[in-house]
């Protein structure tokens, strides 16, 4: 049954780390301005992925001249929003970034087909949009609010995260995701360490020793980003980009859910309508790519990236 192929699992293993990304982050802006604690989690994920690629003998498939310009270009449109997202949520909530950040699925529909060559019909489209009107309530509910400012973070530069994964599907097939996501932070790590050292030459104070912030950067860099990145290559490899970005988009609803029980913010009726209105488009657009996938659905997930399983 394609609910139960590896790829599948693998896309909703990544699914529910995505939901407690914004929650982490928040925590680790707590102690850490955006720009440290964003690269403290490139830096921290990296190294907890270099064991799995010196084992497999892969650390050194992104090095080269001609890889390294690739990975480049993965890292900057990666790292960039990244940071990005993490910034805004010093302004808004983690559930309205979430809502918000579904914007991508438009920037994906529209990226998949005209890079990518992948069909996109008109039901596929209908369910997209209703996606992007799920981002538009929760927009025009902040409008005028200090949520304003990091909503807006989030939708500029969502699109980034596409052509980043553009990139990432031309890849050799022999490339591995843990190779993908360990080569990504470490180029990730190499762009941010210069503007870092700046920083905290500059306000020494504010990156000063933190165990509760160290512990929110491994957990985002290991988890959030590490492997969570290695199960959503494993399943954009064999799944269409487009549906997959749809589903996983979803995440806000358990993003939502953990926020309000944990006493991080009071759910307000925008939220909740606009995260209902994403939710059945992404629904939607799950239900369609069953079918679709049905003969890519059935390859087994790479071994490093079930070696990665939490």
């Amino acid at each position: 049954m394609e609910l139960f192929s590896a790829p599948f699992l693998a896309l909703v293993g990544c699914w529910a780390l995505n939901a407690v990304w914004p929650l982490v982050s928040q925590s680790g802006l707590r102690t850490y301005p955006p720009l440290v604690f964003t690269e403290a989690a490139f830096i921290l994920g990296f190294l907890f992925l270099v064991p799995a690629m010196i084992r497999r003998r892969e650390w050194k498939s992104f090095l080269s001249l001609k890889a390294s310009l690739h990975f480049l270009a993965i890292a900057i449109f990666y790292g960039t929003p990244c940071f990005l997202y993490i910034a805004a949520l010093a302004y808004t909530t983690p559930s309205s970034a979430g809502v918000v950040a579904e914007i991508e699925v438009l920037y994906s529909m529209v990226l998949s087909a005209w890079l990518l060559r992948e069909s996109i019909g008109w039901r596929q489209a209908a369910a997209s949009v209703m996606v992007v009107l799920g981002t538009g309530l929760i927009l025009a509910h902040d409008s005028g609010t200090s949520r304003w400012k990091g909503d807006m973070m989030i939708a500029a530069s969502a699109w980034m995260y596409q052509v980043s994964h553009v990139l990432v599907k031309r890849l050799p097939a022999e490339v591995s995701p843990t190779t993908i996501t360990g080569g990504r932070l470490f180029y990730q790590s190499a762009i941010f360490l210069i503007p870092v050292c700046g920083w905290m030459i500059l306000r020494p104070a504010q990156a000063a020793w933190s165990w509760p912030g160290v512990g929110c950067a491994f957990v985002e860099g290991a988890g959030v980003i590490g492997v969570a990145g290695v199960f959503w290559y494993a399943a954009i490899r064999k799944i269409d980009l487009a549906k997959c970005t749809a589903f996983i988009l979803s995440y806000p609803a358990l993003t939502m859910l953990l926020s309000w029980f944990l006493g991080r913010e009071s759910i307000s009726t925008a939220q909740i309508s606009g995260l209902a209105v994403t939710l059945a488009g992404a629904a939607w657009l799950s239900w369609l790519m069953m079918p679709a996938g049905s003969a890519s659905l059935r390859v087994e997930l790479s071994e490093d990236a079930a070696r990665m399983t939490p």
